[in-house]
């Protein structure tokens, strides 16, 4: 996961029950227009908070579930930011 965070530039990530925070380095993406391309297609998951964080809702019943929405969650990312 920690890999996964640093290809990604994600500096922060939170993760709980009903979803994950993320915050980026610098609060910044190296591929910007595909992030918004990303929270555009997932209006009702995915917000962008005015503190430049990004919010990622999804109900996770345990955490065998939580950590594998949130590696898939990582590894779009990774994808998005090459």
């Amino acid at each position: 996961m920690k890999n996964l965070c640093k290809s990604s530039g994600v500096e922060r990530l939170e993760i709980g029950p009903k979803g994950a925070v993320i915050a980026f380095k610098d609060n910044r993406f190296a591929r910007p227009d595909k992030l918004v391309e990303f929270i555009t297609k997932r209006p009702s998951l995915v917000t962008l908070r005015p503190d430049h964080r990004l919010v990622y809702r999804q109900d996770w019943a345990d955490t065998k579930a939580r950590m594998s929405g949130v590696k898939k969650l990582m590894q779009n990312l990774v994808g998005m930011a090459a």
